[in-house]
């Protein structure tokens, strides 16, 4: 991830519809596979080893999971419909800052 940020940062972007396309559908692609795994990783290594503590911790880690997406539904919903007219806000540097995950 990092060397495509210093590519983007090298290259730059031609104009804004290609700044907002490599926003919206290419690294998303490629981070979403990233967040997933560490996810999955971070909560298999923090997971207890008796069934009932793992049970709580896991409907604890749904819940947070579920609290994420409850945050995050406005932006969800706008992504999901493929909608543009926000795109610029949401998908140009510098124009607007998305606290996800």
């Amino acid at each position: 991830m990092s060397e495509v940020k210093e590519y983007v940062l090298k290259r730059g972007f031609k104009n804004v519809n290609e700044e907002i396309r490599f926003f919206k559908y290419q690294k998303p692609a490629i981070l979403a596979k990233l967040i997933y795994y560490n996810a999955i990783y971070k909560i298999e290594t923090k997971k207890p080893y008796r069934a009932k503590p793992i049970r709580k911790y896991l409907n604890k880690e749904l819940k947070k999971l579920n609290r994420f997406f409850d945050n995050n539904l406005d932006f969800y919903k706008y992504y999901r419909s493929n909608n543009s007219f926000l795109d610029e806000s949401f998908f140009v540097r510098g124009n607007h800052d998305i606290k996800l995950w």
